[in-house]
């Protein structure tokens, strides 16, 4: 048999001789892909686009080796020199970098959301206040592989100005490539994720793992920032484990000394990636860290306007706030921190929010069957968040807010609500108590009545039907049976951790005490505001659970839970509610998308 192999060798020979010939400006032009180290190639995908033609492996190649010179050294160092004027055409300037960080400063920034980040979610934050948002997080390597629901989450909505999409990558090659897809969807920065402690991230080496090794983000940093046509932004925690490898003063330094290739800005999220949500961000490490890089972005534990400016009195060096549970909360959240005063709404008011947002996910996914089926998986998930609204005005919550942050003070915020402001629960009206429902079911139900309202009022009319004594109380000791099946779990859970430790190594036992303790704190807190990051987003990308279609959601019949209405058909449709495909194709993203 005669073996093929010396062919291909001969034939690699050939191609990579051909490769390393091609001139530079050429090369450029012609763009590549950075999943094979010399076949696959691939186009432009916008006319502003400056793409280089190196493969994968040399660009992994670009790090510093033993006896390199202190001059800059760029990723593509060894194939052939990239003089100031190429960077400067390959990738973006470093004027834009410092105007989009102008544009930033002093701003409220609407944080990556997993799940919540949606365009129709950020759509409304635009609507109620916010002038800078960021898509949820895309793993660069299944963007290149063409997966629709990736690249949708680079995708810009008509309504936003001020974009910035978020990538999860660890090759310079494969980030190059994503930040000029997300360029070409219209993103005004591309931000790295370098904070994400969920277990599918950090297991690639993603997210919150490269905190681990400071110099090798920062080259990642830099091959970015040389490559991408849009300026780069880095998200980082305080730590990669928990507190006792708090390293994000390394890493920012290892950031600075880039000087040519900093980033635009750096967001903080003062919390390592052990304490997840269970434990009060750090705002003394942000202020920190403003003292040992040029532009900081402070996040963490933002619930109302007086505690933003609590914030950016702990961190005055502060560039500019990131909020994000908070705005899953509260969506006006933003035009409170603009006045500095707090809107109640009423329950009817309220209704009218959530029912704008039932139409922007109309418009986005199409209203017919096919796009409430896409819409499901987004639009009841948020009243998870929705439903933990409370009136929290500041003569009488402020105080509270300076020892402790609300988002970590559940049981305080309640007992204050019931002695001054509100009395007991069960004499709020109705539709009050039915719009603070913890019950999934409750939360499709109301989906279902604001999806197929024509009107708010129509909403508030059908949502007050729902609002039976007997239902309201059904779900109440639901949400009971689930809270204390829930304790008991954790509980049960660092029993097991505790039983467990005379079999592991000394490093595990200190791991398993500070993931118990964190468990603990949360049981003991009452603190149903996000202990732990949002499930992951639906996706066919290898890593992520696939949504599960409506058949497999809590379901229920509105018809058997007694509400009568009227057919969609024989509703007058409101003026100016754009609701159709084309409409939701003209908002930013195909229906198809995810």
């Amino acid at each position: 048999r005669v073996s093929a192999a010396p062919t291909m060798r001969w034939f690699g020979r050939i191609v990579g001789a051909v490769i390393l010939a091609v001139p530079p400006r050429a090369a450029w032009r012609l763009g590549s892909s950075p999943s094979s180290y010399a076949s696959r190639w691939t186009s432009r995908v916008g006319p502003h686009q400056r793409s280089c033609a190196v493969p994968a492996t040399t660009i992994r190649c670009g790090a510093r080796t033993p006896g390199d010179d202190d001059e800059q050294r760029t990723p593509w160092d060894g194939l052939h020199t990239v003089t100031d004027g190429a960077r400067r055409r390959l990738g973006h300037s470093e004027d834009e970098a410092e105007a989009l960080a102008e544009r930033l400063r002093g701003k409220t920034i609407l944080a990556p959301l997993t799940r919540g980040g949606t365009p129709p979610f950020r759509a409304l934050c635009i609507k109620k206040g916010a002038e800078a948002t960021m898509g949820e997080m895309a793993f660069a390597r299944n963007v290149l592989k063409g997966d629709a629901p990736e690249r949708a989450r680079l995708r810009k909505h008509r309504s936003e100005t001020l974009f910035g999409a978020q990538i999860a990558t660890n090759d310079i090659a494969q980030g190059v490539a994503a930040c000029e897809r997300a360029a070409a969807e219209g993103a005004s920065w591309v931000d790295l994720n370098a904070g994400c402690p969920i277990y599918e991230a950090t297991r690639r080496g993603l997210g919150s793992a490269l905190l681990r090794k400071p110099a090798k983000i920062a080259r990642l940093v830099r091959g970015l920032v040389d490559g991408s046509p849009v300026p780069v932004s880095v998200k980082l925690r305080t730590s990669s484990a928990g507190e006792k490898d708090v390293n994000f003063l390394q890493v920012l330094d290892a950031l600075r000394e880039e000087s040519t290739s900093q980033p635009a800005f750096v967001t903080l999220h003062a919390r390592t990636a052990m304490a997840r949500y269970t434990k009060p961000a750090d705002w003394s490490a942000i202020d920190e860290a403003c003292g040992r890089f040029p532009r900081v972005v402070g996040n963490g534990d933002v619930l109302t306007w007086y505690e933003a400016r609590r914030r950016r009195e702990l961190a005055p060096d502060m560039h500019a706030l990131m909020v994000g549970r908070g705005a899953l909360i509260t969506p006006w959240l933003f035009d409170e921190i603009n006045t500095e005063s707090t809107w109640l709404p009423t329950a009817e008011e309220r209704v009218d929010v959530y029912w704008q947002l039932s139409r922007l996910f109309q418009r986005h996914f199409g209203d017919d069957a096919r796009g409430k089926h896409k819409a499901w998986y987004f639009f009841p998930w948020h009243f998870n968040f929705l439903s933990r609204w409370r009136p929290l005005p500041a003569a009488v919550f402020e105080p509270l807010a300076a020892e402790h942050p609300l988002l970590q003070s559940g049981r305080k915020v309640e007992q204050l609500l019931k002695d001054t402001v509100e009395g007991p629960p069960q004499e709020l009206p109705p539709l009050e108590r039915l719009l603070r429902c913890p019950v999934d079911t409750a939360h499709f139900a109301i989906a279902d009545l604001l999806w197929d309202a024509a009107t708010s009022k129509d909403a508030v009319r059908d949502l007050e039907r729902l609002a039976s004594v007997d239902r309201l109380r059904a779900w109440d000791r639901e949400a009971t049976a689930t809270s204390v099946d829930a304790k008991r779990r954790d509980l049960d859970a660092n029993e097991g951790f505790r039983a467990s430790k005379s079999k592991r190594g000394p490093k595990a036992e200190e791991d398993e005490d500070a993931a118990a303790e964190a468990s603990a704190h949360a049981v003991a807190s009452d603190d149903d505001d996000g202990a732990e990051a949002p499930p992951t987003s639906s996706s066919s990308v290898e890593g992520r659970e696939a949504p599960p279609p409506p058949a497999l959601r809590p379901s229920l019949s509105l018809a058997g839970l007694g509400v009568e209405l009227q057919p969609r058909s024989a509703r007058p449709a409101p003026a100016g509610d754009e609701s159709s495909r084309s409409a939701a194709e003209d908002a930013g993203a195909p229906a198809s998308s995810s």
